[in-house]
């Protein structure tokens, strides 16, 4: 089966934003001195030469309204007065090939809720995939700490900048807190030659120790006007987000000796299936390991052959024992982390 083939067996929904009101959380929902990298499934927070500190939290408490379950929080623990130009700080989600040809050259709706602590001006930017041209838009949160619902409409133009149409990164779209001159432009509302995700106008939303920034229910539609937000049942939301991380607890997986002597099992994992072949065959973390020789053992090594985007062999090795018997048959414990993200 091929990668568009798996696409097309995908939850579908008008919203081209994945895990937009932020149900998902494989890799963990709380996120200290958080520099850069997924955080939410298919969200992403980073900031590059800044010497603010900040955290990324799930935040079931402070949303914006009873339709709400979470809301998306970065907090600075340690603030920073002013950016360098090439610093900045944003939330950022990549968009898949397959999912943006729904979108290109279409009128296309950006509608999310924000909620500062302070009031003033950020940005949203969109970028193609090599970050060679930009759309940024202003906007603006008037009153600190109130949720405020934000929508704007624009011509998603692909006659300029390069795009791709399948299984790789297409574009993304994110949030920024705050950037230095280097990622700001004065030309908003419009696609722009350039790397920018900032207006000249950006409020530095992480000055300040403890200032925190949260959005949610973020949606990305084709249309003019911004429709109800997408409430896609959890059990799609996940699948979706499967199709690029997934963590499996793998309970008693029925494995083979592959040598005598030492221990040496292999276990053949198969997933939901990926974008793409398993980055690296995944890892692996409290692997124990079931012989009939040796009972329960703990892993003192493991490693990954990628094979496809539907499975991998694991290979679970014991250097402490002897008496394993290569095609005796034998049972694996572990749980297995395995990213296709783009």
């Amino acid at each position: 089966m091929s990668s568009y083939q798996d696409f097309l067996n995908q939850p579908k929904s008008k919203n081209i934003v994945h895990n937009g009101d932020f149900q998902i959380w494989q890799r963990g929902s709380s996120f200290a001195a958080h520099t850069g990298g997924l955080t939410a499934d298919r969200w992403g927070f980073g900031e590059t030469a800044a010497t603010c500190v900040c955290s990324v939290d799930r935040d079931a408490s402070n949303i914006p309204h009873a339709n709400t379950l979470q809301s998306y929080k970065v907090t600075a623990t340690t603030g920073q007065a002013s950016f360098a130009a090439g610093e900045y700080a944003h939330i950022v989600q990549n968009i898949e090939g397959y999912y943006f040809h729904a979108i290109a050259n279409r009128q296309v709706t950006f509608s999310f809720w924000v909620y500062a602590t302070i009031a003033g001006n950020f940005t949203c930017f969109f970028r193609t995939q090599d970050y060679g041209y930009s759309y940024v838009k202003e906007v603006t949160i008037n009153n600190e700490e109130t949720w405020e619902y934000k929508t704007f409409t624009f011509f998603w133009d692909t006659s300029v900048g390069n795009y791709t149409y399948n299984n790789t990164k297409s574009c993304n779209f994110g949030f920024c807190l705050n950037s230095g001159s280097t990622y700001q432009t004065s030309s908003t509302d419009e696609w722009v030659s350039g790397n920018y995700i900032a207006s000249t106008n950006q409020t530095n939303f992480l000055a300040t120790t403890s200032n925190v920034f949260n959005i949610a229910q973020v949606q990305l539609e084709v249309g003019r006007i911004a429709t109800d937000f997408d409430y896609m049942h959890r059990g799609d939301s996940i699948k979706q987000c499967y199709r690029y991380y997934e963590v499996i607890g793998i309970t008693y997986a029925v494995a083979t000796s592959v040598a005598s002597g030492n221990g040496n099992y292999y276990c053949m994992q198969t997933q939901y299936p990926k974008r793409t072949s398993v980055t690296t065959g995944g890892s692996v973390a409290s692997a124990s390991m079931w012989s009939p020789a040796n009972g329960w053992r703990s892993a003192t090594s493991t490693a990954s052959t990628v094979y496809s985007a539907y499975w991998s062999i694991y290979i679970f090795q014991d250097t402490g024992a002897t008496g394993y018997v290569a095609g005796n048959g034998g049972l694996i414990q572990c749980t297995a982390y395995l990213s296709a993200d783009l």
